[in-house]
């Protein structure tokens, strides 16, 4: 499926499993904020966190995890 339409952004960190994953995004040590890809494939979440990586850059002190 993977459509924007379903990414939720969540105001607290949070979990993956299969097919609901969570990237959960930190700035300066401190979460900030969360996106949750609801029917994505693992494929298509690893490509989306490559494009976070890039826009949420860890030299700004950024921190992307999944």
């Amino acid at each position: 499926m993977n459509s924007y339409r379903t990414v939720t952004k969540l105001a607290s960190p949070g979990s993956s499993k299969k097919l609901d994953y969570v990237v959960n995004i930190y700035h300066n040590g401190k979460f900030k904020f969360a996106y949750r890809y609801r029917d994505w494939s693992e494929e298509a979440v690893t490509d989306e966190v490559q494009f976070l990586r890039s826009r949420f850059s860890d030299t700004n002190g950024f921190l992307v995890k999944w």
